[in-house]
């Protein structure tokens, strides 16, 4: 957990940190819920606000809203003042037209101020297709406006006059980290929906969540989408997901398959997990295919997966490093047709 948090923060921190850039505190979606007397899906609005000019001042915005899903407001239909610090960091800055969940405070005055000033809102788009379901639960209504981010087209393709691809990348992750936060049974019926999308990024921010959770049950639907991956960041958080939770046996043949793929962050993902399942049917693909592998880790994982699968000891990194000749040697020569093979034991 601890990992995957810090990759997500240090993701976030490479597009929207500045020169003075402080460190941004983890987002809490529970937290930011409890707190919150009003939370509101809407827009920031222009610089007025009752013909009063906003231009000038960082620490307020108007919001225009659209619906309601916690609390109420004296006026649903009219603009509202609200207060925040003015910080640039984390999720901190708000732009006219932003369309987002903002989490707000009322204030004695009528005005609002929002919960955590890193994280006022969490962004929303109009493109996602999944049908959103009535519910009562706060948590199921924020997960169900949340998935529509991860189920939007590719976000550089997304031309707002306020959006340009890189604030597209910051929401996937934004939204990433704070479906990890929730209970997985709030957003659970919404990422497996989202995991049968057409659009094969999709499917991968999808088993992102799912994954994170354990929940390998869609973990088939983007074997062909990692096969030709590049480092997109969904990638790159998806096998950090892989990596830390061990899959179950029946993923073996999908596993096989992503040894061949060109990303090797997936092929060392791959490897390890099926070193961890340690079945007897993982060692033809470790033998055959990620023994052979560029990638010296890729290797240590196949000769590990291989110890293990057939009762030997499986060598430290530190281990396999100085003498790696010796245990590929042993593991060719056991490849060789007729040659006697190590007991097997059976898991």
């Amino acid at each position: 957990m601890k990992t995957r948090k810090a990759l997500y923060l240090f993701l976030l921190t490479l597009w929207i940190a500045d020169a003075n850039a402080i460190p941004v505190p983890s987002l809490d979606l529970p937290r930011l819920i409890k707190e919150s007397d009003v939370i509101v899906v809407g827009s920031a609005a222009d610089g007025t606000l009752g013909g009063q000019s906003l231009e000038d001042s960082p620490d307020a915005f108007s919001l225009e809203p659209e619906r309601i899903l916690q609390g109420t407001l004296p006026n649903t239909s009219a603009r509202i003042l609200i207060h925040k610090p003015p910080l640039r960091a984390g999720n901190g800055e708000i732009i006219a037209g932003q369309r987002g969940l903002f989490f707000l405070k009322a204030n004695t005055d009528g005005t609002y101020s929002v919960v955590d000033g890193y994280y006022p809102m969490l962004p929303l788009w109009r493109h996602g297709s999944l049908a959103l379901k009535d519910s009562d639960d706060i948590m199921d209504k924020v997960s169900a406006e949340l998935i529509q981010v991860l189920d939007a087209t590719n976000p550089e393709s997304i031309s707002d006059a306020w959006r340009g691809a890189v604030y597209g990348k910051v929401d996937y992750l934004v939204v990433g980290e704070a479906l990890e936060t929730i209970p997985y049974a709030a957003s659970a019926k919404y990422c497996r929906e989202l995991s049968q999308s057409k659009q094969s990024m999709n499917r991968i921010w999808a088993n992102v969540c799912m994954i994170n959770a354990g929940d390998f049950s869609a973990f088939k639907s983007i074997k062909d989408a990692l096969l030709a991956s590049s480092n997109d960041d969904a990638v790159v958080l998806l096998t950090t997901a892989i990596e830390g939770h061990v899959p179950p046996a029946d993923c073996v043949p999908e596993l096989s398959s992503l040894l061949r793929s060109s990303n090797v962050q997936v092929r060392r993902a791959s490897a390890q997990s099926l070193r961890e399942i340690g079945t007897p049917d993982l060692i033809e693909p470790l033998r055959s295919i990620a023994l052979n592998d560029t990638d010296r880790m890729v290797r240590y994982y196949a000769v590990a997966g291989l110890e293990k699968a057939t009762g030997g000891q499986e060598p430290s990194i530190q281990l396999f490093s100085e003498r790696e000749e010796s245990y590929m040697s042993k593991w060719r020569a056991w490849s060789v047709p007729n040659a006697q093979a190590p007991k097997i034991i059976s898991q």
